[in-house]
Order: C-alpha cells, then sequence, then structure tokens
C-alpha cells in the first residue's frame, strides 16, 4: 500500500484517485497509532522510511494547506448547496497526513531520512503558529471569558456556508496544535539534523522566539457555555476538573521541551545569534518559570539559569564567525503554486468532482463510511457526546444509529445539520440490507441447488 502512494496534483484534489488514496492514508493513520499505542513493531513508519515516502506526505500536506487557502474559498458557497461532507473530507485530509507526520517524526530515523522535506515542514509550522499569532484578540476573549449560549433559532438559520467555515477553523486549529507536536520532535533530533535544517528552524523562522507568544496566548485553553475551562487536548476538547487546573497540558509541555530543545542545544547555540529583540522575547519565558512548573518539567531549572545569566550578559552576536553558511530553500510550496489559474481550477473540480450529476457522492464515501464504523476504530472511540452540547449522550438517532444526543430538545436543534448525512447513512444501510438479503437468497437457492441431486438419488 505504502509502496503505491503517489503525488497527486493540486487540480485533481478531491478525484476518485485523490479520494482512493485519502482512504489508504487513513488506514494506515489508523494502523500507525495502534502500533504506537500497543508499543508494538511500528512497521508502517519503517515502510514510509524504506520506500521514501516521508517526503511525499509533508508534499500532501502542503497541497492540502493551498487547496484549503487558495481554491476552497472559491467553491465554498456551491459546495455547501449540494456536498458540504465531501468538501469537508477534502479540508480534513490536511489534519490527517499532520497526525500520521505526528507518528513518523517521533523516530529519529523518519527525522534522519525526510531532511530535504523537514525545511518545508518547518516553514509550513511557522505558517500555522503565524496564524494563531495574528488571532490573539479571539483567543484571549476565548480563554478569559465564557461564551454567550446560543440561540437555538439562530442556530438554525445558520447556513452551509457557515458552517463549512466553522469546520475549516476547527481543522485549522487542530493542525496547528498538531504543528507544535512537530516541531517538538524535530527539536528532540536537533543534533543528528544537517545545518540547513537547524539553519531553518533558528535563524530563518526563529522559531524559539515565535513561540513564546503562544505561551502567552495557550490557544488550547477556552471557557465553555457553562464557564468552565476546556483545554484542546488528544485533538478535542475537554473540560479541565478544579483539581487539575494547576497541571500542565500536554501541548503546553511540548512547547517549553521545544523551547528547552533549542534553547540548550550545543549545536543551536552555535548558531544562534542572541540579539536585543530575540533576548526580549526570550526573558518574557522567566514569569511562568514557577515552582508549580519546575515541578512538572523539572529540566526547565537549567533553562531558567541560563536566562538568568542572559539578563546579566550582552548581545551574543555570531555573524562575524559564521561567514558563509549553504541555505536550503523551501521550494514544493512554490512548486504547487507556481502557474496557478486559480478560478479555473475551481472551475473544473465543481464540474467535475463536486458535481452530484456527474460523480454521485455516495458513491465515493461508501468506503470511507465504512473504514470509519469499522472495528478500526474501536480503541479510539470515547464514551458517547451530544453532537449538540458536548454533554454526556444516552440517546441516538433512530434511523441512522450515527448521531448522538442527551436530550430531545438538542437533536431537533442538531436536525438541520445532520439531515443530509442522516438520509446517506440511511438509504447506505438500507441498500446494504437488501445486498445481503440478496446474497442471502443466491446462497440458499446454490444450496438447494446441492441438495437436489442427492435427494433424487436417494429416492
Amino acid at each position: 500500500m505504502i509502496e503505491t502512494l503517489k503525488q497527486i496534483d493540486l487540480k485533481e484534489y478531491g478525484s476518485k484517485q485523490w479520494f482512493s488514496q485519502h482512504e489508504n492514508l487513513d488506514r494506515l493513520n489508523i494502523q500507525a497509532h495502534k502500533n504506537a499505542m500497543g508499543a508494538s513493531d511500528e512497521f508502517v513508519m519503517d515502510q514510509f522510511v524504506s520506500h521514501d515516502k516521508v517526503s511525499l506526505l509533508v508534499e500532501s500536506l502542503l497541497t492540502a494547506e493551498v487547496w484549503k487557502q487558495k481554491v476552497f474559498p472559491l467553491i465554498k458557497e456551491d459546495v455547501a448547496k449540494i456536498s458540504s461532507l465531501k468538501s469537508y473530507i477534502c479540508m480534513y485530509h490536511e489534519a490527517s497526513i499532520c497526525n500520521l507526520l505526528e507518528i513518523m517524526l517521533y523516530h529519529r530515523t523518519a527525522c534522519e531520512n525526510s531532511e530535504d522535506a523537514l525545511v518545508e515542514l518547518i516553514d509550513y509550522c511557522y505558517r500555522k503558529f503565524v496564524a494563531i499569532t495574528h488571532k490573539a484578540d479571539e483567543y484571549e476573549k476565548r480563554r478569559d471569558k465564557a461564551p454567550e449560549k446560543v440561540d437555538p433559532r439562530a442556530y438554525l438559520e445558520q447556513n452551509a456556508v457557515e458552517e463549512l467555515e466553522k469546520q475549516a477553523e476547527e481543522i485549522d486549529l487542530s493542525c496547528s496544535m498538531i504543528a507544535l507536536s512537530l516541531v517538538r520532535f524535530i527539536t528532540d533530533h536537533l543534533e543528528s539534523l544537517s545545518v540547513p535544517v537547524v539553519h531553518q528552524l533558528m535563524e530563518n523562522n526563529d522559531m524559539p522566539c515565535m513561540l513564546v507568544p503562544l505561551l502567552e496566548l495557550k490557544p488550547w485553553l477556552r471557557k465553555n457555555a457553562k464557564g468552565e475551562t476546556e483545554k484542546f487536548e488528544d485533538q478535542k476538547w475537554q473540560v479541565v476538573p478544579p483539581s487539575e487546573s494547576s497541571k500542565l497540558t500536554k501541548i503546553e509541555a511540548q512547547i517549553w521541551l521545544s523551547i528547552y530543545n533549542m534553547f540548550l542545544s550545543q549545536d543551536g547555540n552555535r548558531k544562534y545569534e542572541i540579539t536585543t529583540f530575540r533576548k526580549s522575547n526570550l526573558l518574557r519565558l522567566r514569569k511562568y518559570l514557577n515552582e508549580q512548573l519546575l515541578d512538572q518539567l523539572p529540566m526547565l531549572t537549567a533553562m531558567l539559569r541560563a536566562l538568568e545569566e542572559m539578563s546579566m550578559m550582552g548581545d551574543n552576536p555570531i555573524g562575524q564567525t559564521n561567514s558563509f553558511i549553504v541555505q536550503q530553500l523551501p521550494e514544493m510550496r512554490v512548486k504547487i503554486m507556481r502557474d496557478r489559474d486559480w478560478p479555473a481550477i475551481a472551475k473544473y473540480q465543481m464540474q467535475n468532482f463536486f458535481n452530484t450529476e456527474v460523480n454521485n457522492p455516495k458513491d465515493e464515501l461508501d468506503s470511507l463510511m465504512k473504514l470509519y464504523s469499522s472495528d478500526a476504530y474501536d480503541n479510539f472511540m470515547d464514551d458517547p457526546k451530544c453532537a449538540c452540547c458536548g454533554d454526556g449522550a444516552t440517546q441516538r438517532c433512530s434511523r441512522c444509529k450515527g448521531e448522538w444526543y442527551c436530550s430531545r430538545e438538542c437533536q431537533l436543534k442538531q436536525w438541520k445539520q445532520h439531515k443530509k448525512m442522516c438520509e446517506m447513512l440511511s438509504q447506505m444501510k438500507q441498500e446494504e440490507t437488501k445486498r445481503k438479503e440478496v446474497q442471502r437468497e443466491v446462497i440458499k437457492e446454490q444450496q438447494e441447488a446441492k441438495k437436489k441431486p442427492l435427494i433424487e438419488e436417494l429416492n
């Protein structure tokens, strides 16, 4: 399966070939997570490395990013009317690849094997962090103030385009949080990476200073409608129990470890010039390095000591000792975007991939529905949550059996959004039931045909 993976041009994004590869990548993602959770032989990672396909994952990730930025805004209004589920899967593809890369780059061999692509991946992570930082006001408001309760009438009147935009925003946040893990794993292997990769990380993107504002914004925290604090962990929002309010979140720990790796790495220090700007930014970390944090991450004690020493020292210009450096420039994204007529691509995809008269979306999504509803996901499923409010759910849709609710009121609020999916799933189940009945009849007739000669012989 891994050997057959190939790069699909952005123009064909959303085609049948693309959907088939997306399904294969999802299966590989599930298997890779099962291997990691079970601490078993991680053969998925080994196969990606041996077939030199990690760089293909990065290129596919950049293609998904460019499609979402350049093509999706041009077709979202038309797509929302006919195939919102298909467009959601096209957007979700980015998060799926991010998730798979997260498993890959935990291992040094995968990092070393994909060094050329790491420059591109670091650039991708940097863009995600910049996007979060630009939404500073929004995240501060969401973190410190509970939102107003949603008016059910306004919720029902929300159009399909607004729903798609909301989904795109949630996927963006998910990708940004995974990007923090990707940077952490890259910095774990800093000593064994080439000079161009370290230069891209430390100098071009200045990742140590880029992460400081994120520690202040904390976009992984928010208040829900009940005023409870929620954290974004394991790709979903979870309520933080009062007893764990002072406990470090996984994402925040990833950022601290990334800064620690870059700040105290000998290889990183040799290539990182401490300018006045960088010094003032890094010293902002001192106020967070309290006893509570150091108890949870004791290795940060060395970083606090280094910051205290930095505050008493002058700048550390190292440019004079490095006369030149061979710099590797990100080329994948430039290549993907070169000579593109975005309106023409949008028109082509609408006519060929998102057109119900040309393609039956049910046929394309049938195999994906089987994948997502199969036993493959059992180990990743939590207790059912209400699709409307997020509380624990005990009731589910009587037609499709796929959506859970805590009350009749929530089911009515969610119906407008769930209706299309419900009808599609119900129809698929009915057709599957009919198909099985036909198979049973055929098998029964075959068995009767085999019995008939035996009965005649006995008579």
